[in-house]
């Protein structure tokens, strides 16, 4: 996106235990940009997608039926398809050549769908965002002043809408403290050293679990 590629960005970490996962491990990326795999004691690096050559801004010129997104290889950087090696890209058919008009950029797996779910999401958040502060604060203020304040008529929705917003304004704060809060105790190095002492005790325990219920089993079909 800006002008420089990332290793991170261009594929996906596969952890090989649960540990790994819930700790987070980081894998060894590549420092090679054609390597396609690198793989440590925990996790796994995996390159996906495909690199393009994409318009560098949005007064290119457009050609109808070809490709905007053209795959390219990721060492040569040269089209993958032979007709667009010899046609050229269509932003290259501009006044200032092809460098300025096109740029290389990466693309994950399935890039269509992830844009569609990407607008999509974009207009629910939008959409939930926009109720929660206008809607929601109006029907928890009614609710405060009708069951807590026991209000025999209608209150007007300015008020609902200031004491609403304020009791979740007060709702986030907590939360988010609480959330820190909780953070902060996971991140003390005692509990990570309790969790570490007690997966070493259960590395020691599983296998004689095992081994003793299997010598009961045995000890019955005989």
């Amino acid at each position: 996106m800006f002008g420089t590629r990332v290793t991170a960005e261009e594929g996906r970490v596969y952890h090989k235990t649960w540990r790994a996962w819930l700790k987070q491990s980081e894998p060894q990326y590549p420092q090679d940009m054609s390597t396609g795999m690198s793989e440590n004691n925990d996790t796994i690096f995996v390159r996906d997608g495909q690199l393009v050559l994409a318009p560098k801004h949005d007064s290119v010129p457009f050609i109808p039926g070809r490709r905007m997104l053209v795959p390219i290889d990721p060492i040569t950087l040269e089209p993958l398809n032979e007709e667009e090696r010899r046609l050229g890209h269509p932003a290259w058919s501009g006044p200032v050549g092809d460098t300025a008009n096109t740029t290389v950029v990466y693309i994950p797996p399935r890039f269509k769908s992830r844009v569609s779910a990407f607008l999509f999401v974009m207009w629910v958040s939008g959409s939930l965002f926009f109720c929660s502060i206008t809607i929601v604060p109006v029907a928890v203020g009614r609710y405060v002043f009708s069951e807590w304040f026991l209000a025999k008529n209608n209150v007007h929705d300015v008020y609902a809408y200031l004491v609403g917003g304020s009791l979740m304004l007060l709702a986030g704060l907590l939360f988010g403290g609480l959330c820190d809060f909780l953070m902060g105790i996971w991140r003390d190095p005692r509990i990570s050293t309790l969790y570490n002492q007690i997966h070493q005790f259960g590395t020691w325990l599983m296998p004689r679990l095992s081994k003793y219920f299997q010598c009961g089993l045995e000890g019955l079909r005989v």
